[in-house]
Parts: C-alpha cells; structure tokens; sequence
C-alpha cells in the first residue's frame, strides 16, 4: 500500500550557501513551509525564500488552525524567538 507522496529533490534558483533545514509544515501537497535560517515555501511548483528573518535561526515550525505559522528559534544574538507569521493566502 502506498500513501500517495514522492519524494523529489528540490531545486531554487536563489540558493543559499548557508542554508539550513530545521523544520517543516506541510499544510497539503501545494502548500509546505520550511524554516533554518530563513523561511521558505513550496507551493508544488517552486520554492520561495521569505524575507521574514535577518540574521538567527528557526528550529521549528507548526500552523495554527487560523492559517498562521508560528516558528521558535533565536536571533543572531541567541536571544531565544518567537515569529507569527500570517500567510499570504
């Protein structure tokens, strides 16, 4: 029996050199956030990089019934962060 998912590996076109992969929400097949040192988004096609955070590092990420994305990590100074994010729907 299979689920349904693929794995692929994605490509971007604006690529980092200090990219990180912490965390991840899949909210369907078209709509996945990833945070490290950034957030980025997968909307089935491409992959999108926020412009959110400056500097620091997310840990995590999870999605509020509301559609808001909440991600922990800490600043470029540790200082620990807490980030709401509403999406762009």
């Amino acid at each position: 029996m299979t689920s349904g998912l693929s794995a692929g590996r994605l490509e971007k076109d604006n690529a980092r050199t200090d990219s990180a992969l912490d965390g991840v929400v899949a909210l369907s097949a078209y709509d996945v956030w990833m945070v490290g040192f950034g957030i980025e988004h997968w909307n089935g096609t491409t992959l999108q990089v926020s412009n959110v955070m400056k500097g620091g590092q997310l840990f995590d990420i999870s999605a509020a019934p509301d559609g808001d994305l909440w991600a922990v990590g800490a600043d470029a100074a540790y200082h620990p962060l807490v980030l709401r994010y509403t999406c762009p729907h």
